[in-house]
């Protein structure tokens, strides 16, 4: 067996299921940040706000 087969279906599956929003009430539980390689970030902060930046992506809310 290929052994791409099994990420390959992962990801057709990903791709066919369709896409929710991030709407609603979130309540921020443990303020902090954390990284990822890539220089992929998110913060959550103490008033209940995050920043999230994934290079040329940023959110905040």
């Amino acid at each position: 067996m290929n052994p791409l087969l099994p990420f390959a279906l992962l990801l057709l599956a990903a791709c066919a299921a369709p896409s929710a929003g991030l709407a609603g009430k979130w309540r921020v539980q443990e303020a902090g940040s954390a990284a990822v390689a890539g220089r992929i970030t998110i913060e959550f902060q103490q008033d209940g706000l995050f920043v999230a930046d994934g290079g040329c992506n940023h959110a905040s809310g």
